[in-house]
């Protein structure tokens, strides 16, 4: 992964994930800070600080992942939506990573999930 600094084209930051995203990031503002969430082929998401790219959290979700991230408030919680190539679709709470649900999906998800809220996000 890396962040380049669009007035320049220079690298602001590298990291390297364990796996090839093969996907594009979101990004998140948590705090003062923005946050870069990504996801590697090898089933696991990133969440890096977007300043200097150290690693806020990690999500394991043991399942191969080709699908961006896509982030949303829904009852009051951030969190992010995510699918696998094994059928699975992941929230994700966004601050920490942890999961707070999977489905069956019943194929696998290669595109970015798409949310639809009704009201303040409930």
């Amino acid at each position: 992964m890396v962040v380049l600094d669009a007035t320049n084209g220079q690298p602001r930051w590298r990291k390297r994930l364990g796996g090839v995203p093969i996907s594009s990031p979101a990004v998140v503002r948590q705090g003062m800070g923005l946050v870069v969430i990504v996801a590697g082929n090898h089933g696991t998401v990133h969440a890096l600080d977007f300043a200097d790219g150290s690693v806020e959290w990690e999500a394991v979700l043991n399942e191969a992942t080709w699908s961006s991230p896509s982030v949303a408030m829904t009852g009051g919680v951030g969190r992010v939506l995510i699918g696998s190539r094994l059928n699975s679709l992941f929230g994700l709470d966004w601050r920490t990573g942890a999961r707070q649900w999977r489905v069956d999906a019943g194929y696998w998800i290669d595109a970015t999930a798409a949310w639809y809220t009704i009201g303040d996000g409930d």
